[in-house]
């Protein structure tokens, strides 16, 4: 595994590899057991430690499955019981692999520190 560092110039057929965490919040229209997400192959997702909380009441909701299609590049997380409408928050942490083949590189400020 190597830390991707964007100003690195590393060889453009090198896979560079990282491990993240994302939260997703969404609101809820219609009640349901079930939340598809799009995701990429290259995009591997630690199964065992997704979760599924309601913002309103900051309760974490009971996962009973999750499963990525292949065939569709859908991932599906299955609750336990219905969902109601509201705000949810759905996080996991990942792996995925990055070329540098048509990645870019850009500059910002962070707390008055371009980077």
């Amino acid at each position: 595994m190597t830390d991707y560092d964007p100003f690195n110039n590393a060889p453009n057929d090198a896979a560079i590899f990282y491990n993240g965490e994302v939260t997703i919040t969404f609101n809820l229209n219609q009640a349901r057991d079930t939340i598809l997400l799009h995701k990429d192959s290259s995009i591997l997702l630690n199964q065992t430690n997704v979760r599924l909380q309601n913002v309103a009441t900051s309760n974490f909701i009971t996962i009973t499955h999750n499963y990525y299609a292949e065939n569709v590049d859908l991932y599906q997380v299955k609750a336990n019981s219905q969902l109601s409408t509201g705000s949810y928050k759905l996080s996991f942490s990942f792996l995925s692999e990055t070329k540098l083949d048509g990645f870019f590189k850009s500059n910002y400020l962070e707390f008055g520190t371009s980077r």
